[in-house]
């Protein structure tokens, strides 16, 4: 009997959302017999160019390609130049092309696919489709040579498939008829892509939400947004929508955004008079103080041109905090912060982060900390290697995360960035 068939998993670390879908991709492969090789299974004191060699001993190497995976590789950054450079050389000496299978994660291929690999077949797997993943496994099957386990597997497999898009459909006719009448106010996943070009119609849709959100600033709201016949953009993202609202030549002090997520919950963030910017949510159970890592950080490109105004957050999860309630270590994905409070209402900032085999720094930063009622806020001037551009990182504090703006070239690392949402360990 033939040893289970061994894959290494080439990725580029990302955001939460890709990396989390990374994840799901492993699993799957897991528990369908494939041995997968994973960077997140290293141990402690293991060293990255150890783990990467193994490309050579595996039986095939999936590369998930995304436009910043192709970048990588094509610019020669972080982890992802190292594992090029061990395909490459693997490729020159044996000729191997079927071993190293693409799989597409977002994107389109033309913009995602590294040079090294131009004209390679692979499968398209933004959908997490259920047919591009029985797709690979067939190749495996095929390329299985006597392995009467792969063959049983893929039988399973399919099997398995057929049986749970049976089940789905009994699950999703229960839910339609149990939950039609108790629907109310949001839509389905699936429609909501259709408003991105029609953003009145959807604001319309989410008229009653958002008085109830918005209180006596509703119509303060309407002003941003209907006003000269326009709201502004709209964007379509993988994880909603995304619209900015202004009034043309006046936008440094009236404007602001409306996000709606997949889930239906909504975002909104409105100037209001000067150095002010007012931040509501029906998420509650979001319990954040500012949703960067979603809509493809579109909210903090948009924060990073009033970087000097403070939040006010105005949801139901806020409470008021003080200085002393910041203290404290907080953590992401790859990433962790240290905050220390000081006697002069200031505070100190240690934190690291890093993206492959690169590592990011924040050494002992003493910044002035602003608090206001719901939040706080802080900013450290960096002194990076562009001296033509300003370089800052801004911390949203809420009473447990804080959430970090990062307008950073570098940080001693290339690739490395504290963009995103940290949650404080109790």
């Amino acid at each position: 009997m033939n040893s289970p068939i061994t894959v290494f998993i080439s990725y580029s670390w990302e955001d939460e959302i890709h990396n989390t879908k990374v994840h799901r991709f492993v699993e799957r492969l897991r528990n369908n017999d494939i041995q997968v090789l994973y960077d997140r299974d290293m141990s402690l004191g293991e060293r990255f160019t150890d783990f990467m060699e193994m490309i050579n001993k595996c039986d095939y190497v999936l590369f998930l390609c995304t436009p910043t995976y192709q970048e990588k590789a094509d610019s020669g950054v972080g982890g992802v130049k190292f594992e090029k450079n061990i395909i490459t050389v693997e490729l020159y000496e044996k000729g191997n092309e079927r071993k190293f299978i693409p799989v597409l994660f977002s994107g389109i291929w033309n913009e995602s696919l590294p040079i090294w690999a131009k004209g390679k077949l692979g499968i398209d797997y933004r959908e997490e489709s259920d047919k591009e993943f029985i797709k690979l496994l067939d190749h495996f099957k095929e390329n299985a040579e006597g392995n009467d386990d792969n063959v049983h597997l893929h039988k399973r497999t399919k099997e398995f498939y057929i049986q749970k898009k049976s089940f789905i459909w009994i699950i999703c006719t229960l839910c339609l008829l149990t939950f039609g009448l108790l629907y109310y106010g949001f839509f389905h996943k699936a429609d909501l892509k259709t408003y991105e070009h029609r953003p009145y119609e959807l604001i319309n849709e989410l008229d009653g939400d958002l008085r109830k959100l918005l209180g006596d600033k509703f119509e303060y709201f309407a002003e941003c947004f209907y006003t000269m016949g326009t709201i502004g953009e709209s964007t379509w993202y993988e994880d909603g929508i995304f619209i900015r609202g202004f009034v043309p030549g006046i936008a440094s002090y009236m404007g602001g955004v409306l996000c709606v997520d997949i889930e239906g919950y909504i975002y909104v963030l409105l100037i209001d008079g000067e150095e002010e910017i007012l931040y509501y949510t029906n998420n509650n159970d979001h319990n954040s103080s500012l949703p960067l890592t979603k809509f493809n950080r579109a909210i903090s490109d948009w924060l990073a041109d009033y970087s000097d105004y403070n939040i006010s957050f105005k949801n139901d999860f806020a409470q008021n905090i003080s200085i002393e309630d910041i203290e404290g270590i907080y953590v992401r994905e790859y990433a962790q912060l240290e905050v220390v409070v000081n006697d002069n209402n200031t505070i100190t900032i240690t934190g690291e982060a890093f993206s492959g085999a690169n590592m990011g720094f924040i050494d002992d930063s003493v910044i002035e900390f602003f608090s206001y009622p719901e939040g706080g806020y802080a900013k450290y001037y960096y002194e990076g290697f562009n001296e033509m551009e300003e370089e800052y990182l801004v911390f949203y504090f809420s009473s447990n995360s804080v959430s970090v703006l990062d307008k950073t070239s570098t940080l001693s690392g290339a690739g490395v960035s504290f963009m995103g949402e940290y949650k404080k360990l109790r």
